[in-house]
């Protein structure tokens, strides 16, 4: 299941999740308890934001707003949580590739936005 942080700085961007206490499973969407293991016992740690884009979503709006491709994509962050985001990169829309490093960059109208970042 892919959760959409919510969890974000906009003085300092940074993006924030929990992870469990006994399993450890990170999680970047707050929740009362545990998916896995059921409990209510939860960190809170920063992430590093850097990770791997591994499903890219391809919207094309030709409405009134004029010509608009907008790519978002399913990130899994190194820490073991995956967020939703749009990412934003120097190349034609549409070229950037699964399996592609991206790093965190900040809040894009009230979403987590990721900078396209070649290794």
């Amino acid at each position: 299941m892919t959760a959409i942080v919510s969890e974000v700085s906009i003085e300092a961007p940074e993006l924030r999740y929990h992870r469990c206490r006994w399993c450890g499973t990170a999680m970047g969407q707050p929740r009362l308890f545990c998916g896995v293991c059921g409990s209510t016992e939860m960190d809170e740690h920063v992430s590093a934001g850097v990770g791997t884009i591994r499903r890219v979503v391809r919207v094309y709006r030709p409405e009134h707003r004029g010509d608009h491709l907008r790519q978002t994509c399913s990130i899994h962050l190194d820490e073991g949580f995956k967020v939703l985001a749009t990412v934003k990169d120097d190349h034609p829309v549409g070229t950037v590739p699964e399996g592609t490093r991206v790093r965190f960059e900040g809040v894009v109208a009230g979403h987590p936005a990721f900078e396209f970042t070649p290794c």
